[in-house]
């Protein structure tokens, strides 16, 4: 009803306008099923950079917009602007830069972007963008320069719960509407629209979300505007395990909703556990060394950079020296020797392994400290992903306020855990490591974070581009306002999301450090690797030989051990579990004669993850004992997470960008080319630092930005030219008058820039934004 109410509003004639208000709420009160909400006037866009000039629009910088004003005239040193109150008009007066230009959504606008500050490093291996500006413009830039290019958007909107202290606008609430959500609706569904768009046909969107609006949003992606058809499916996140809000229950979870086009798959997140043995033969009898078994003591052959086993060395007589430098190809000779030099042997014989890593059915793993383990379930099998994501990792305070805090010093509200979004991504580009991921509610930048440690697990290039505002939270406002400071102030702006928290987070998650001091926190990759651990022997001090002699004894210690009654029962001299696999991965001695005969069953047995002994009395005996199984037993083999010190910053660039507007007449005339650079270079690609164009040569060309721009057709030879050699160069932008003019210019370029990357300028850009209004 809100926007009807805007427009009876406007009505001169109160009878007329009294009848209108009567039949528009008969109209409301009527019981329709589905998703009905009004969809309100739309929303306004503030335009800076824009000249003022009379008969347009404006705000006061900092205003949210709700009493827009018009400009009189403009006077030296002040704008004349009026404003409707109480049915008198007002005149108001500002200096110039307290208003900025206002339009609404569904009017045209030409955006453009300036570089503010570009990040760089020399072992980089990808490009993220910042932009800072309204996200609703931004779309509309993105949907010249990105139509149907990202693989994956992930936003974290606001939740519509009436927080003043966030620094977006969480309080969608109009009081004229019959349906309390159909301004965070309308707001929604503006974005959704271009998003929708700006998806590639494999493209995947995942919405974080809390109860607020959850079940609203659901069902508005699946409306025939955006999403239908596609597979809509939502996942819980404990994010906040001690709880809050709620009347009555205290909420510890919020939702990613996954929105999936037809056909496409999401990518496993996580892979079950394998169970890893060492390779070597650990037994006491002879069959376990080289003098017997002369045809399993070889050299199994490791890549030194990736630690991957490539194959065996030659057949080793028994008595034969043998070499231990590395071999022609470089790799690394590893052999089947204990800790104490022992010429142990390998699980099987020089002809079984090599057959085995030919055909796969054989699968090795080299450790840092190059012991050969066997993984024993082979290839490790996907786990499906899980509707129910719990765990410290999830935690939004721990991985995602603290961590905001700890690199830009900063405590920013409500951030995802870093982790939440890693799992998110992976799931949608974890098998697409070129991909472009679109986040347009940026908030402290988490999006881009995590997209780097995907790419710093798999050496990905994915490219994140993060869309946020500078808004201040309402606190922060009262707080500058009372100190006298203005909101186009550098004083204010500085304390703005964007340019207190987003910059400085991906700049030092960059740098790996904060105020030139390292930053101190380990990141998880989202992958593991296999270490070695001693294997965790415990010795049972309150049970000595005579108790453990007893069945009935031993069968109570079933609760403690985690074990079945009866296994412990049953578990004389002692029990390792069986080499064909067994859920318990524990082994037990309780007869200490039988130490050298249980270390030989183990050496045989399935994996083991813990050992309990019971107790030989005293503590230096028990000491000796546990050594003495630790070396018969070896290390234990484990995965373990992947992680990388923040203080090593990441290999990525960053390109911060801020959005600005340009007026539609300037660009015609060409008086705003080098405004439009920065848009050109973000359409190309967004690859190395945006480049500076001369006015005296004609054209731009650069193969580091994957693009060319010719603005003066006389220099079109010359251009042409350099253009030949340019095979990295896959962009062209022409300045030209005519459609005649340009099929000429096109029919002349290289065959290596595709037909659907000649643009021409300025035509291309400025109807675009005149006519591609759409659904806004």
């Amino acid at each position: 009803m809100a926007k009807l109410d805007e427009l009876i509003a406007l009505v001169e004639d109160p009878s007329l306008r009294a009848r209108l208000a009567t039949t528009a709420t008969t109209l409301a009160s009527r019981v329709t099923l589905g998703l009905n909400f009004e969809r309100h006037i739309p929303e306004f866009v503030s335009l800076p950079g824009l000249p003022i000039r009379p008969g347009m629009m404006v705000s006061a910088r900092g205003s949210s917009h709700s009493r827009p004003l018009r400009v009189v005239k403009l006077e030296p040193n002040r704008v004349v602007c009026t404003a409707e109150a109480n049915g008198a008009t007002e005149l108001l007066y500002f200096e110039p830069d307290a208003i900025v230009a206002l339009k609404r959504s569904n009017e045209p606008i030409y955006p453009a972007l300036i570089p503010v500050a570009s990040d760089r490093r020399d072992d980089a291996i990808a490009e993220h963008v910042l932009i800072e500006g309204e996200n609703l413009a931004v779309l509309e830039l993105l949907e010249w320069t990105h139509s149907s290019r990202f693989q994956c958007i992930y936003i974290d909107p606001p939740y519509n719960t009436g927080a003043r202290d966030w620094r977006y606008n969480n309080d969608y609430v109009d009081r004229n509407d019959a349906f309390k959500s159909s301004k965070w609706l309308s707001m929604m569904e503006r974005r959704l629209v271009i998003a929708r768009r700006l998806l590639a046909s494999d493209g995947v969107l995942v919405v974080a979300i809390d109860d607020y609006e959850y079940a609203h949003l659901v069902t508005l992606l699946g409306s025939e505007r955006l999403f239908r058809g596609w597979t809509i499916e939502t996942v819980v996140i404990q994010h906040n395990p001690r709880g809050g809000g709620g009347n009555h229950i205290s909420n510890t979870h919020e939702y990613a909703v996954f929105v999936v086009p037809p056909g496409r798959s999401l990518a496993p997140i996580a892979k079950g556990s394998d169970e890893l043995r060492d390779y070597r033969r650990r037994g006491r009898g002879d069959n376990n060394r080289r003098s017997g078994r002369p045809k399993s003591f070889f050299a199994i052959h490791v890549d030194p950079e990736t630690r991957e086993v490539v194959g065996v060395g030659p057949e080793i007589g028994k008595d034969d020296t043998y070499p231990t430098d590395p071999t022609a190809e470089g790799h690394q000779r590893i052999y089947p020797l204990g800790r104490d030099g022992l010429e142990r042997v390998w699980r099987n014989t020089r002809i079984a392994v090599r057959d085995g890593i030919v055909e796969k059915t054989l699968t090795l793993r080299c450790t840092a400290n190059d012991t050969i383990v066997q993984v024993i379930s082979g290839e490790r099998k996907t786990v499906p992903i899980r509707s129910i994501w719990s765990g410290a990792r999830y935690n939004a305070g721990e991985q995602g306020t603290n961590l905001v805090e700890a690199l830009t010093g900063v405590e920013f509200p409500y951030p995802k855990s870093i982790y939440t979004v890693l799992d998110c991504l992976k799931a949608t580009v974890g098998d697409r490591p070129e991909a472009l991921v679109l986040d347009f509610f940026g908030g402290s930048g988490t999006t881009a974070h995590a997209l780097q440690l995907l790419n710093e697990f798999d050496d990905g290039h994915r490219q994140a581009f993060i869309v946020t505002n500078n808004e201040l939270g309402e606190p922060k406002e009262r707080e500058l306002s009372l100190e006298g400071v203005q909101p186009y102030e550098d004083a204010w702006e500085r304390h703005g999301i964007c340019r207190a928290v987003t910059y400085p987070r991906l700049a030092n998650a960059i740098s790996g450090a904060r105020d030139d001091a390292p930053v101190e926190w380990d990141l998880e990759l989202g992958g593991t690797r296999s270490v070695e651990t001693e294997m965790p022997i415990r010795v049972l001090p309150f049970v000595g030989p005579a108790q453990a002699a007893a069945p009935a004894a031993r069968a109570a210690l079933a609760p403690f051990l985690g074990l079945p009654a009866k296994l412990v029962r049953d578990a004389w001299p002692y029990y390792v579990p069986p080499a064909d696999g067994d859920r318990h991965k524990t082994a037990l001695l309780f007869d200490l004669e039988a130490i050298d005969d249980f270390a030989d069953a183990a050496a045989e047995a399935g994996e083991i993850e813990q050992v309990f002994v019971v107790s030989s009395g005293t503590d230096p005996r028990d000491r000796a004992m546990t050594v003495r199984l630790r070396e018969a037993l070896g290390p234990r083999v484990v995965d373990r997470p992947v992680t990388r010190k923040a203080s090593e910053g990441l290999r990525a660039n960053l390109n911060y960008l801020r959005m600005l507007y340009l007026d539609p007449g300037e660009v015609e005339i060409g008086q705003r080319l080098a405004d439009l650079i920065p848009t050109l270079w973000l359409m190309a690609g967004a690859r190395g630092p945006v480049p500076r164009y001369d006015d005296m040569q004609g054209y731009l060309l650069s193969c580091e930005c994957g693009f060319a721009l010719l603005a003066d057709e006389s220099a079109f030879r010359t251009f042409r030219a350099e253009l030949e050699q340019a095979k990295d160069v896959s962009w062209a932008f022409l300045v030209c008058d005519s459609d005649d003019g340009f099929q000429q210019l096109c029919a002349a370029l290289p065959p290596h820039i595709p037909p659907r990357r000649r643009i021409r300028l300025y035509r291309d850009y400025l109807t675009n934004f005149r006519i591609n209004l759409g659904d806004r």
